[in-house]
């Protein structure tokens, strides 16, 4: 993969979890390109094969979209992003001889049931410290992820500088969004955070899709 991503890099991204709201935002997020093969992975082949239908209809490169497996999506990708709960991240472990060396994995988790002072971007990175884990788009509720009506601000953190650039280079010429370099990887702790702050600030004004937006 090109380090250095720009209008002419072929990107292959595996979203893993394709199937379920957030997952759908992100497919329809980053299959707008030419630039970008997008693997829509899920456990149900009937029900990827589907939904993969479903988006073609929706995005303006359909024939970017391919239905196949976590493990295929895994092993042949560039990027890896891990449209998952917290609960499901230890079905991914279990895959870990699957992913490559300096693999890119944007991890968006938010741990709502167990939180804990340590991120959970930070938990993934321990627990497959040979890949390049990138912590990013937390703080995006799942329809704004399909629509980005509001395009807001994705907080990029990672300890691996050039993973962080590809993937802030991607958010911001691939997306609607707005990609800021938050740090390193540690700083997802507060990242995370954010999200069931957002979630409990819209209950409270009768709100809701709250995001982050740095202006």
């Amino acid at each position: 993969m090109d380090n250095n991503h720009n209008n002419n890099t072929f990107m292959i991204i595996a979203i893993i979890g394709s199937t379920g709201s957030i997952g759908k935002g992100f497919v329809l997020q980053f299959a707008n390109t030419v630039e970008n093969t997008i693997y829509v992975c899920g456990r149900d082949k009937d029900r990827t094969a589907a939904a993969t239908e479903e988006y073609k209809k929706i995005v303006n490169h359909p024939e970017m979209l391919i239905p196949v497996t976590i493990q295929h999506g895994i092993e042949n990708s560039d990027i890896v992003i891990l449209a998952i709960p917290a609960d499901g991240l230890e079905d991914i472990y279990k895959l870990q001889e699957f992913f490559k060396l300096g693999q890119i994995i944007i991890s968006p988790v938010v741990d709502f049931k167990n939180p804990s002072i340590i991120s959970v971007a930070e938990k993934i990175q321990t627990r497959l410290s040979f890949t390049k884990v990138v912590s990013a788009f937390q703080n995006v509720p799942a329809h704004i992820m399909e629509t980005s009506e509001k395009r807001p601000t994705i907080l990029v953190s990672s300890d691996f500088d050039d993973a962080k650039k590809i993937i802030i280079d991607l958010i911001n010429h691939d997306t609607k969004f707005y990609a800021l370099d938050a740090g390193a990887l540690k700083n997802s702790r507060v990242i995370e955070q954010l999200t069931p702050l957002l979630v409990k600030i819209a209950k409270l004004n009768g709100l809701k899709d709250l995001s982050i937006k740095v202006e």
